[in-house]
């Protein structure tokens, strides 16, 4: 589980004699401040356990990993040893921040929305009277701005509320493949200049999904993608957005893999992408990945955002074939 977590190798852990050899000086040093706490000679100095967040990048995604020492003693009190645990709380931290923001949309959308109409129906009857001369004509410049601004700040609330509600989630029997391929339809269209290919996985079983979030999950990806390399094509070959699917038997996991030959995520920016309202794009509501991120995790899955060699971003999405029991029951019953 080590090992995954912190993406080494079966090899190298082999291979390695000491710490040092196989983490980075950072996570290091954090890992050592830990251990001297734990097993400080002087009792007064000593944490039986010490516990510590790290962040640290695996294969070019961010995680965030709780690390815990601890002392190992005999019911003699006899010092034998100690552990050293790696937990992480990447989905876990992600779930929370989920739920806060949506929280705040929510506050931030009735407090905005209550004196949008008044408002906008100030402005109007000032275009009203503008029109019958009964006011200054500049006035009605003034007002038509000011609708202009209200419904754009309308749209904006809307957004906040979509995301603060979002649908409850009703799972049903889905193929993967007929989810993602209805999907992509719309897209050769919308970016005529974009190459689209869709790799289908064979023997997909039938997956317990909510298609219509589930849809709504694959359009921002490609969304994303397809924007990408449109905005900043690559100068050797042509845009190019490619969709995966696939299932791993063991596992009993189905997977959708997006990829792209945009210009990449900026690692400066990785870790903050699934933030609601965090965007780099001028026009951005900054709610697409946040949206995938929700409903993934109401789906009981992962999601992984790579950068792809020099140019490009691959994202993988697992999910179990089928949620656990408790997962349907609860959203039955919200």
């Amino acid at each position: 589980a080590a090992e995954e977590i912190l993406g080494l190798g079966a090899e190298q852990v082999d291979q390695a004699k000491t710490l040092d050899a196989l983490l980075d000086q950072e996570l290091l040093g954090q890992i050592q401040t830990l251990l001297i706490k734990t097993f400080a000679p002087d009792e007064e100095e000593r944490d039986e356990r010490a516990e510590q967040e790290v962040r640290l990048e695996v294969h070019g995604m961010q995680k965030r990993i709780i690390c815990t020492a601890g002392r190992l003693e005999s019911d003699l009190g006899i010092f034998q040893g100690g552990v050293l645990l790696f937990d992480d709380v990447t989905a876990l931290s992600r779930a929370q921040q989920q739920a806060a923001w949506r929280e705040a949309a929510r506050r931030i959308a009735h407090e905005i929305k209550n004196p949008l109409t008044p408002l906008k129906l100030s402005a109007q009857r000032l275009l009203r009277l503008a029109e019958t001369g009964a006011v200054d004509p500049r006035a009605k410049e003034s007002a038509g701005v000011i609708v202009e601004h209200v419904d754009s700040i309308k749209r904006l609330t809307d957004e906040f509320s979509k995301f603060a509600r979002m649908p409850d989630t009703s799972f049903a029997p889905c193929q993967l493949n007929d989810i993602v391929q209805s999907v992509l339809q719309g897209f050769v269209d919308s970016y005529p200049q974009v190459v689209f290919q869709f790799i289908p996985g064979e023997d997909i079983p039938s997956c317990m999904l909510d298609k219509e979030h589930m849809m709504r999950c694959v359009f921002n990806l490609v969304e994303n993608a397809a924007a990408a390399v449109n905005e900043t094509p690559a100068s050797s070959e042509p845009p190019r957005v490619t969709i995966r699917t696939g299932w791993n038997k063991k596992r009993d996991i189905a997977t959708i893999e997006v990829l792209d030959n945009g210009p990449g995520i900026p690692a400066t920016v990785r870790d903050r992408i699934f933030e609601p309202y965090f965007t780099t794009k001028e026009k951005g509501s900054g709610l697409g990945l946040a949206i995938v991120n929700s409903v993934v995790s109401d789906h009981q899955g992962s999601i992984q955002i790579k950068r792809r060699g020099v140019r490009g971003t691959q994202v993988i999405i697992e999910l179990p074939t089928r949620p656990d029991e408790a997962t349907k029951r609860k959203f039955a019953m919200s």
